[in-house]
């Protein structure tokens, strides 16, 4: 008599078991998984899988745990990405970037759901901790309405002061002349640190930058913040951020993304219509409903043939093709009707 396991087969010689994949032990009862990292036929082939993903039994195949994916799942998520197998968008603004796992935006320098914000006033750093500049800390409070880098905590001085917390007034011992542009100082002997084509007016005695709208920074370097616009960044956007719009830099109107419009781009296209601007026309047919960003036609299900009836399931980019014969549902799925029905 056989004893072999879960569909495992005994040896015509000697009685012993040849077991299935997923199985080993003399009577196929030990699954692979109580064979730490094995699988396959008596569980004789080791698992690939990494960074904690699940080896399948049966075949060795690697279900990958967040944050990860590749066949062996040996690949981290690319920035912009994170979830299972990595499927899924973030959005993280400002050279910020997102948790490969959750998709929560790690902020530094800035606050808000996607970073879309400044620290406030007097903070700066990580968005989970800001630190808040006090006496007691490393650096001084800034002075004179002097403002706190958000990312670096370093105190930057309106003109005419200077030093670490911008409490030293610039003692002017010279006369103003007409420098050039990019001169500044005594006699015009030292060259302003502008970016030329960022900035509107090099300060001709402390060499201080005037950013065009647009950019910012002491150099005029940095372009505005995600939801800021104007000189110096200054003004704040109304664009609404979480579809993947985006706002002017200069101007501060929205730009929309794919499948929204209005002022705020807050707006879904409407009924019919996708794409940027919700310029394109939907073309699906028999009552499938179009994607408002993409156009994807998602086709109605229907009710194959009934002896009062007979209403057709539809498949195809447009959804316009009848499923085939014994098909029905969104996805044209086999039926599973008996006795002619």
């Amino acid at each position: 008599m056989c004893l072999c396991q879960n569909n495992g087969s005994c040896s015509s010689v000697d009685g012993s078991c040849k077991c299935p994949s997923g199985f080993s032990g003399p009577l196929c009862l030990e699954e692979c998984e109580e064979v730490r990292g094995k699988h396959g036929p008596d569980c004789i082939h080791d698992c690939k899988c990494q960074n904690g993903a699940y080896c399948n039994k049966k075949d060795g195949s690697c279900m990958c745990t967040a944050g990860f994916s590749g066949r062996f799942c040996e690949n981290k998520c690319k920035k912009g990405y994170y979830g299972i197998d990595c499927a899924s968008n973030c959005f993280c603004y400002n050279g910020n970037e997102c948790d490969p796992v959750t998709g929560n935006c790690h902020c530094v320098g800035f606050t808000g759901k996607h970073c879309e914000e400044p620290c406030p006033e007097g903070t700066f750093g990580k968005k989970v901790s800001f630190t808040r500049i006090t006496k007691a800390a490393t650096i001084s409070i800034c002075v004179n309405e002097a403002r706190c880098h958000p990312i670096s905590g370093k105190c930057i001085c309106l003109e005419g002061f200077h030093g670490e917390r911008c409490d030293h007034k610039t003692q002017l011992l010279f006369e103003i002349t007409v420098c050039p542009f990019d001169r500044f100082g005594p006699n015009c002997e030292n060259e302003c640190a502008c970016n030329p084509n960022n900035t509107k007016l090099c300060h001709p005695i402390i060499g201080s930058c005037n950013c065009r709208a647009g950019y910012t920074g002491a150099g005029c370097n940095s372009p505005c913040p995600t939801s800021y616009y104007g000189e110096n960044c200054k003004k704040k956007c109304e664009c609404n951020l979480n579809t993947g719009s985006q706002c002017n830099p200069v101007t501060g109107k929205c730009i929309c993304a794919a499948g929204y419009q209005g002022i705020r781009c807050d707006e879904k296209c409407p009924e019919g219509l996708f794409g940027m601007d919700c310029k394109s026309k939907c073309n699906c047919k028999n009552g499938a409903s179009c994607d408002h960003r993409f156009g994807t036609c998602k086709c109605t299900a229907g009710m194959l043939h009934t002896q009062s009836s007979s209403t057709t399931s539809w498949r195809g980019p447009q959804c316009n093709l009848p499923c085939w014969g014994g098909h029905g549902n969104t996805e044209c799925r086999v039926c599973s009707c008996k006795n002619g029905a």
